[in-house]
């Protein structure tokens, strides 16, 4: 029964693309506006989300709201737009809407909207209809991915940095300005170790679209940036211009595995000096003894110091403490004030031609699940691995590391950091810090001392104290 001023809610099943939303919108607000219904809530079910589990948690949050009488009525476009799944899914909705004390209005169907004795046998109907259509559906976009998979086309949601060119049925990958200037980089800077988040942060700047994290980890782990699609066996079926070689998605994907899992976050944010800060005494009896953030007893339970932690077994320092905020305003000031070179640590490849070989290893997967013919497949089998074996044979040039002046002095560098970023970029250069109350030193990646304070009296103690760690 229809009341004027009645509370109703909306239901969408709309494309990725969204324009069935634009073009059923209309439609179902006309609907609301003729029946005098004030819309209190909308229901929007985007893509391939039923086949994900996400149709049964929206429908259990239209139930539950409809029991908490947001609303009373459901307004849907079609019944093929909230329920496809047949006639047993269709009634249990139905139960389900009517122990609500509410009911559903289709704008397209209906004739499903009154009651009367043949209603169930309509809504079986309509029910089946929309199941059999939803098969025909899979089926025939099933049948279209293999004429094109058959074609060695592309098939699917475009990756990013890649556009499709070509007839419909043809469609070939081809790299875009931005694939081609991004897209290595960002395989570089993941197998340097930086994280997600952080590369995300860096293309989300570049593109101006958000970049999360997963994003960011199927981005880097899709084969199609080495020139491959592969379907979800791994077979391929696509063939285009890579934009990384074989041996450096290789390094990547291992790079990912080597970040791991996040744990709990620390409620204490990281100080300047977390995991580079070593006991210089302990270094001298031959052990490597970390020095961690330590917050001292109820007496003093403000000041925090960095502690020697000790190493082994018996694990146990040597009591080796420092004012966290004095240690963090001596380096702060060593560096603020340094006008020695800054000199960046750079790898400078070898040629170990594995980038070759990953990519001559490629290929004799690709060919091994190729649909030639058997004796095709081992002639080029075997003309590939006499390449490989030919490849491994040439003389090795390991890759060697040095120092390049990158024309600003440390203390250009630094200030130009923000405090957050202090830390962390010592830490991916590899620098580390050994500290007692008289002497502070710190090292590059090489282990080599590049920069040494010793405090000779009192006054310079309290004078870092109340005014060096001000600029952190």
């Amino acid at each position: 029964m229809m009341v004027v001023g009645e509370s109703a809610a909306r239901w969408f099943r709309v494309s990725t693309g969204g324009q069935d939303e634009a073009n059923h919108e209309p439609d179902i607000d006309q609907w609301c506006k003729a029946h005098g219904y004030v819309v209190r809530q909308t229901y929007t079910l985007r893509g391939k989300s039923a086949s994900k589990g996400q149709q049964d948690k929206m429908l259990d949050q239209m139930i539950e709201d409809m029991l908490r009488g947001v609303f009373t009525v459901l307004v849907v476009w079609a019944s093929d737009r909230i329920e496809r799944r047949g006639a047993y899914n269709a009634f249990d909705l139905a139960r389900r809407v009517r122990e609500a004390g509410g009911r559903i209005e289709y704008v397209k169907d209906t004739y499903l909207n009154s009651a009367s004795d043949m209603s169930d046998v309509m809504l079986a109907l309509a029910a089946t209809k929309d199941h059999l259509e939803s098969k025909r559906k899979a089926q025939r976009t099933e049948m279209v991915n293999m004429r094109i998979r058959a074609a060695g086309a592309f098939v699917g949601k475009l990756p990013f940095g890649y556009k499709a060119e070509g007839e419909k049925y043809s469609k070939k990958l081809v790299p875009t300005e931005a694939g081609r200037r991004l897209i290595p980089e960002v395989y570089e800077r993941c197998i340097n170790g930086d994280s997600l988040a952080t590369i995300g942060a860096w293309l989300e700047e570049q593109t101006g679209i958000p970049w999360w994290p997963p994003r960011v980890s199927g981005t880097i782990k899709n084969p199609v940036y080495r020139g491959l699609q592969e379907d979800d066996q791994g077979r391929p079926i696509h063939h285009c211009e890579a934009l990384v070689d074989a041996a450096t998605w290789r390094r990547a994907i291992e790079a990912l595995g080597r970040h791991g899992k996040r744990g709990p976050e620390n409620k204490l944010d990281p100080p300047l000096l977390s995991g580079i800060l070593f006991c210089p005494r302990c270094a001298e009896k031959g052990i490597d003894s970390p020095m961690y953030r330590h917050r001292a007893g109820k007496r003093n339970a403000n000041r925090e110091w960095y502690r020697c932690a000790g190493r082994g077994t018996q694990r146990k320092g040597c009591g080796n403490m420092i004012r966290l905020t004095t240690l963090d305003g001596i380096v702060n000031l060593m560096l603020r004030k340094n006008d020695l070179p800054y000199k960046e640590l750079r790898t400078i490849p070898g040629t170990d031609h594995a980038a070759e070989i990953e990519e001559v290893k490629f290929e004799i997967r690709s060919v091994m699940m190729s649909d030639l013919s058997d004796d095709e497949i081992d002639e080029r089998v075997k003309e590939l691995r006499a390449e490989r074996d030919r490849l491994q044979t040439l003389p090795v040039v390991p890759d060697r590391v040095e120092y390049v002046e990158t024309g600003e002095t440390y203390g250009q560098i630094w200030k130009k950091l923000s405090p957050a970023e202090r830390g962390p970029w010592l830490r991916k250069r590899g620098y580390k810090v050994g500290a007692t109350r008289e002497r502070v030193v710190i090292l590059d990646a090489t282990g080599a001392e590049i920069f040494e304070y010793t405090s000779h009296h009192r006054a310079a103690v309290h004078y870092l104290e109340a005014d060096a760690w001000g600029e952190l």
